[in-house]
């Protein structure tokens, strides 16, 4: 799910992966998100599936993809500090 996240935006702001990565992170941990409430950003995630799960290009829903909607809605841990270790 994240990964859609950052290739959506990749694709949109024709930046590299990391780059992208990045701007993901920082929208996510960003005061606009935080005042979201987690049950709708759960229902725009879900929503986002759901779509992308239609078409000629059908994407396969996957066990993670709970997971990842969960941990993206409620936001455990800061994720910046996810992405300096994985560099």
């Amino acid at each position: 799910m994240f990964d859609s996240i950052v290739i959506k935006i990749q694709e949109a702001e024709e930046v590299d992966y990391w780059a992208a990565v990045e701007r993901t992170v920082a929208y996510l941990e960003s005061d606009h998100v935080r005042q979201i409430p987690t049950s709708r950003i759960r229902a725009e995630l879900f929503a986002e599936v759901a779509v992308a799960m239609r078409g000629p290009h059908a994407r396969v829903l996957r066990a993670s993809d709970v997971r990842d909607i969960d941990h993206l809605a409620t936001g455990p841990a800061p994720i910046s500090r996810t992405l300096q270790e994985a560099r």
